[in-house]
């Protein structure tokens, strides 16, 4: 079998159908659907259940977090390659299709990715695309590349070959948020990855989700474990410079954060931790200006560009 789709469900009920059609509709047919339906208190289970599709399994669990979710399919998958899907989104149907594309001529990589799309279910404007080229590129130093070119990993987006895992883990459990960002950064700390600037996935999410509190997904974990991360001595040199420099990034994105939720006191905190010789002027220039002006212009801007008014 080629690949094993992995989606955690939880509350899912308005959804989870029309995520499950996106992967059962896809153009490449080779492939295993894993609902892991992570303690559901509402009616996820018996939509599932409507469902009758040999590719698609599904295994029932007590509520253990995203995390554990995910990691259990991951032990139930028999796919040479794995991918993610959250339950409220989808693949446009040639995902599949394009990633196989992909690995045929990269036979020896291990980790994959291509672009998403943003559908905002209260923008009467609708999806979002980004501009694409439909370039696919390999990069060795797959950290320096998101710091150069500002690019974005996404989970939903991911295919990876089963045996990284074994080799360097799964999900940590009990991580609630920025479970992704670890795993991903043991990943391409150690692999680099084959990217496609092709949109073959949507995400869908609410517009205000554009400005909630994300200060959590960065002060937790992922963020306070990275200077354990920089000691692993199988993390060449190159890798770890790129590494200490996304720490940074990271930090800044958190002083950000912490403006767009008008907290600029614990903003002027975090700043004083980050490294500024190694964050570029121009985004420098920006969040010291984010600092001069009300956290609601910062909002409502980030809002205007979501809805693809500002490109």
């Amino acid at each position: 079998m080629h690949f094993s789709i992995i989606t955690p469900a939880y509350n899912a009920e308005k959804f989870i159908v029309r995520g499950i059609e996106s992967v059962l509709n896809q153009t490449f047919d080779d492939f295993e659907l894993i609902v892991v339906d992570d303690g559901s208190n509402d009616q996820t289970l018996e939509r599932l259940k409507t469902i009758n599709d040999e590719r698609l399994v599904v295994i029932s669990q007590s509520n253990k977090g995203v995390s554990v979710a995910r990691n259990t399919g991951i032990s139930h998958a028999r796919g040479e390659f794995i991918c993610f899907l959250d339950a409220d989104d989808e693949y446009r149907p040639n995902h599949l299709e394009h990633l196989a594309g992909l690995i045929t001529k990269n036979p020896s990589r291990n980790f994959f990715a291509t672009r998403f799309c943003v559908s905002l279910r209260t923008n009467s404007n609708g999806i979002v695309m980004p501009h694409t080229t439909g370039e696919v590129t390999y990069y060795e130093d797959a950290v320096r590349w998101t710091l150069k070119d500002n690019k974005k990993i996404w989970t939903g987006c991911v295919c990876i070959r089963r045996k990284m895992f074994e080799k360097y883990g799964v999900f940590e459990p009990g991580v609630k948020l920025g479970e992704d960002i670890d795993m991903w950064r043991r990943v391409y700390a150690h692999t680099g990855v084959v990217y496609s600037d092709m949109v073959t996935v949507q995400r869908n999410r609410d517009g205000s989700e554009a400005t909630k509190d994300y200060t959590r997904k960065y002060e937790v974990d992922p963020l306070n474990r990275m200077p354990m991360f920089l000691r692993d001595d199988t993390i060449s040199d190159n890798i770890k410079e790129s590494l200490k420099t996304k720490y940074e990034f990271t930090k800044l994105q958190v002083v950000r954060s912490y403006l767009v939720d008008g907290k600029k006191k614990k903003a002027r905190q975090k700043m004083g931790e980050v490294d500024i010789s190694r964050i570029p002027r121009k985004r420098l220039m920006i969040t010291y200006f984010c600092f001069c002006i009300p956290s609601r212009t910062i909002r409502w801007y980030i809002n205007r560009k979501n809805r693809g008014i500002y490109e």
